[in-house]
């Protein structure tokens, strides 16, 4: 299978097995003509293939592709079509023949006569690529060939956060922060040439910097200049549709019928086709529409003709396709070859922003004019949401409260300015005033009372009243600083009761959402899986639905959390980089913004992307924390992780230290996290001490973890196949290893087996499962059951690389009864493959 590094190349590959031609559609810029690169590469190493690639560069002269390839023979020039179809023919004399066409919409008629004339002979099969384009645009010719030929149709891939990642590390000499990371990947809509011309861009300007080494923003990077994007995508437009985009680059996300106001219906269903407009379904119903990507709409603003002045025409408004809503669930969680959500993931985060960027004009527009308490509420809470520190600081600076201010109005702004404060004290460089942290946070109280009367084993009642705020700002907001507390301490029962018996009527910023973040999160610590994924899914549903920057922060974060309760790792990244696209949080949103990061670096470190879990750790550590958040982002689970990564030898002496800090500051939970994921046995005193702390709370999705620490000290294989069966979905991939280790080899291993990496949150192993949450990836009628000898024999040769046919000589049996063997030992232990069994007994 072709290239399978790459599952474009992978899945033309297969295509062409079976016979048929291959067409590949992309943005400019996407990396068409490097795939046809990479597939005739790994095509021309197979026996037999023979390979031809044409490229559309001189497609102004007639037979320019033949004659210009680097096979054909110096000063001969056929003068006609038979005569180069001869001399292709020859060239491809393999048995399987593979034509590869460069831009097929921008070859010469002449030259689509002869490989017309070369696929007819029947031994030959092509791979085109195609520009995103109304398909009546790209000639009759080409046309025919694609109705003829009846291609299987392709798309390139958006970059995802990873991708990007690795691309700038490339183009930048070093890697970047995961802040930058995600501003790019949001701005260049995942397209690989607009990200390299933007980060030129930004290098150029002074936008961003190298820092020990590390690429970091240095200023904004919509001071970097655009030209080049512009250049990138625009040149080979047409003039009109280049007005029309300019036109609406000026008016910002606008609804359907607003565009078709603005530019020509026929104009914007040609946009769309080639992706330079994209739409979105708002819950009224209304189609909002935005250029894409949102780095072009930089570059044209401000040139063109003046978006108030609508163009002349009287045709209704274009339906210009839009992605539904309803289904970014599926995309979520199903995968796609053509990966379809990356794509959809830059989309929805530049609409996002977008919006964001048009209700700040507009807001400000506002206070400008009257700099009231009420007016520097509305705009701080749209402000705040982004790392904006100078806008942030002029407006609480010129705000003049006058008597059209409420108390309710003068309360809040108070608290955005303390929490402003509070944010802006922990940045990186700046001195952590004790009286800034404990002056200015009204929460700090309340969250030490009641974590003193859980350590104290205070009643359920007591609990209710331990710990007040003298005034509350809000509605509500002192309860959800006591529910996020209770959490923290353990007490996942009373915080899910708090959160199901709490009505905000009157929220201020974020605090819904944060309220069902922690609602989400008491579930899944309470083993209520599927209400905990439900929960998210339609918190995030409502919020994707109404381009609601806050929701998807927090309920992204939370779905990703779920999901690799239930051992879904890929999906989990999916939902979680939905969150990280949007860029770096500022004072409203920055509790879940840092367990996201915390949870990115375990997943990416554990999918061996190290590139950007170094890059989300690095944005962890430097985002500020000089406050008491909602709830705690286990940092030390990251740093765990990418140590683990490392090779490094004290991951469970570090988890063992941070979880008995955390559990004397009765933070129960991240105690516990910290504790269960270090790889055991733990020797006795730490494990009666983890014993002690899980029964005094209310955690149950913890409880299979305790008991398989507690099987592998008494070192008994039976018993730890049963418990791993139960606990696997939840295990840290360090302790899944030492309870196969003692399952291989039958004696008690764990203490020399690698140390672990840490367990997220929840915890989970390095499989990516489809199942239902609690059922570990293949799972089996055998699962939990221990090994006999011969079995415990082959894992061991299956760990040091041995193939089928080795172990059959090793063990005089034939190859069969090996497979047969290898079969069972990873339907016992709950393996998908021999590399899964081999990672994890430290091959």
């Amino acid at each position: 299978m072709p290239d399978e590094t790459d599952p474009v190349a992978a899945a033309a590959g297969r295509w062409l097995a079976v016979g048929r031609d291959v067409l590949v559609r992309g943005d400019v810029g996407s990396g068409k003509s490097h795939l046809l690169d990479r597939l005739g590469e790994t095509l021309a190493r197979r026996v037999g293939y023979r390979v031809i690639l044409l490229r559309a560069r001189r497609q102004t002269m007639a037979y320019g592709p033949l004659l210009t390839h680097p096979s054909y023979p110096t000063g001969e020039r056929p003068a006609d079509e038979r005569g180069l179809a001869r001399w292709l023919e020859h060239e491809l004399q393999g048995r399987r023949n593979v034509l590869l066409l460069d831009d097929l919409d921008r070859f010469d008629p002449e030259t689509l006569a002869v490989v017309w004339t070369v696929l007819q002979a029947g031994s030959t099969h092509a791979v085109s690529t195609l520009t995103d384009a109304p398909l009546g645009a790209i000639g009759p010719l080409a046309a025919d060939l694609i109705a003829e030929r009846a291609p299987a149709r392709l798309r390139t891939r958006a970059l995802g956060l990873s991708a990007t990642a690795g691309l700038l590390t490339t183009v930048l000499g070093g890697p970047a922060t995961a802040g930058l990371v995600a501003s790019l990947s949001t701005r260049s809509a995942g397209n690989p040439r607009v990200t390299i011309a933007l980060a030129d861009a930004a290098r150029f300007a002074g936008a961003i910097t190298s820092v020990h080494g590390v690429w970091t923003k240095a200023g904004s990077l919509d001071s970097a200049p655009t030209d080049a994007v512009a250049h990138a995508l625009l040149a080979r437009l047409p003039p009109a549709e280049v007005r029309a985009l300019t036109t609406l680059a000026r008016s910002g996300p606008v609804d359907t019928a607003e565009a078709g106001r603005l530019v020509h219906p026929e104009l914007l269903d040609s946009l769309a086709a080639r992706g330079r407009v994209v739409g979105h379904v708002l819950g009224d119903g209304r189609d909002l529409m935005a250029v894409s990507p949102p780095a072009l709409a930089q570059a044209l603003r401000g040139h063109g003709p003046d978006p108030t002045h609508p163009t002349d025409h009287d045709e209704e408004p274009a339906m210009v396709a839009v992605r539904p809503v309803h289904g970014w669930d599926q995309l979520v969680t199903e995968s796609d070859e053509d990966d379809e959500y990356w794509r959809w993931s830059a989309e929805l985060a530049g609409l996002v922003n977008g919006r964001q960027a048009v209700a700040e004009a507009q807001l400000l527009s506002v206070w400008q004019l009257a700099p009231t308490a009420r007016h520097a509420c509305a705009l701080l809470a749209v402000l705040m949401r982004r790392v904006a520190p100078d806008e942030i600081a002029a407006v609480i600076a010129g705000t003049a409260p006058d008597a059209t201010d409420t108390p309710r109005d003068l309360a809040l702004l108070r608290a955005l300015t303390a929490r402003w404060e509070m944010w802006r004290a922990g940045q990186p460089g700046r001195a952590r005033a004790g009286a800034v942290r404990a002056g200015s946070d009204p929460a700090r109280g309340l969250r030490t009372a009641l974590l003193a009367a859980v350590q104290a084993g205070a009643s359920d009642q007591e609990l209710s009243t331990a710990g007040t705020i003298a005034q509350p700002v809000l509605p509500g907001w002192d309860q959800l600083i006591r529910a996020g507390t209770l959490l923290d301490a353990g007490r996942a029962d009373l915080a899910l009761e708090l959160c199901e018996t709490l009505d905000l009527p009157d929220g201020g910023p974020g605090l819904g959402h944060y309220l069902d973040g922690v609602h989400g999160i008491a579930l899944l610590m309470l083993g209520r899986v599927p209400e905990a994924e439900q929960l998210a899914r339609q918190r995030l549903d409502r919020a994707v639905t109404e381009l609601d920057g806050t929701g998807i922060r927090v309920h992204a974060c939370v779905l990703a959390e779920v999901l690799m309760s239930a051992r879904q790792l890929d999906p989990a990244w999916r939902a979680l980089s939905t969150a990280l696209r949007l860029g770096p949080a500022g004072p409203i949103e920055n509790t879940f913004y840092r367990r996201a990061l915390a949870l990115g670096t375990v997943l990416r470190a554990r999918a061996g992307d190290t590139t950007l879990a170094r890059a989300l750790l690095v944005d962890l550590e430097s985002t500020p924390a000089a406050y008491h958040p909602v709830l705690h982002s286990v940092r030390v689970l990251a740093d765990a992780a990418l140590d683990d990564a490392a090779g490094l030898g004290t991951v469970g002496e570090e988890l063992w230290r941070h979880g008995r800090r955390y559990a004397r500051e009765g933070l129960a939970l991240p105690a516990l996290l910290c504790w269960l994921a270090q790889p055991g046995p733990l020797p006795a005193d730490h494990l009666r001490q983890v014993q002690t702390l899980a029964a005094r709370v209310r955690l149950p999705l913890l409880d299979p973890l305790v008991r398989l620490h507690e099987a592998l000290a008494t070192g008994d294989p039976v018993l730890v196949a049963d418990r791993l069966a139960q606990a696997r979905h939840l295990a840290s991939q360090g302790l899944t290893r030492s309870a196969t280790a003692l399952l291989v080899d039958g004696s008690d291993q764990a203490a020399s087996a690698p140390d672990a990496d840490a367990a997220p949150p929840v915890g989970a192993g390095d499989d990516t499962g489809s199942g239902g949450a609690g059922t570990p990836a293949g799972s089996g009628t055998l699962l939990g059951a221990p090994l006999t000898e011969r079995e415990r024999e082959i894992a061991q040769c299956v760990r040091d690389g041995l193939s089928n046919r080795d172990i059959a000589r090793e063990f005089s049996l034939s190859p069969r009864t090996v497979e047969n063997h290898v079969s069972r030992v990873l339907r016992k232990l709950g393996f998908r493959s021999r590399r899964d069994l081999a990672s994890h007994l430290g091959s």
